[in-house]
């Protein structure tokens, strides 16, 4: 029950999301949201969760970042890895299931992952530095 992501864990200000728009990040876009990874410089993994109500009403919003949140805390946080995520939801999220994001999340971040270690600026359509 006490296991959530503390608040060093997350990206809350505005000049942290800012950070993204640099051509460091990496994204991945899939149909239900668009990935951003950077580098934190820091020992810790953090996630930003980016929800407009174009999604749907507060109730789906706050599901869908719940369930951003404990794929990060379960899966993406014991890779060992120390970046920034940034996750900004699209449209379908709402009415997609725990499977379906865990799953293009996950696809996402072994995507970018694999772009990061190879060092290339523009490899795939889905994965782009603008």
């Amino acid at each position: 029950m006490g296991e959530r992501l503390f608040r060093s864990q997350r990206i809350r200000s505005s000049s942290e999301f800012a950070k993204f728009r640099s051509c460091d990040a990496f994204w991945f876009n899939s149909e239900l949201f668009t990935l951003k990874i950077l580098d934190s410089g820091q020992d810790i993994s953090r996630l930003g969760v980016i929800v407009s109500k174009k999604v749907g009403n507060a109730v789906v919003r706050n599901r869908v970042r719940r369930v951003v949140r404990e794929i990060f805390r379960k899966k993406l946080q014991k890779r060992g890895e120390c970046y920034n995520y940034l996750v900004i939801a699209k449209r379908p999220i709402g009415q997609a299931h725990y499977e379906k994001i865990e799953s293009e999340l996950l696809n996402g971040a072994t995507k970018i992952y694999e772009q990061m270690s190879k060092n290339y600026s523009l490899p795939d359509e889905n994965l782009r530095c603008p």
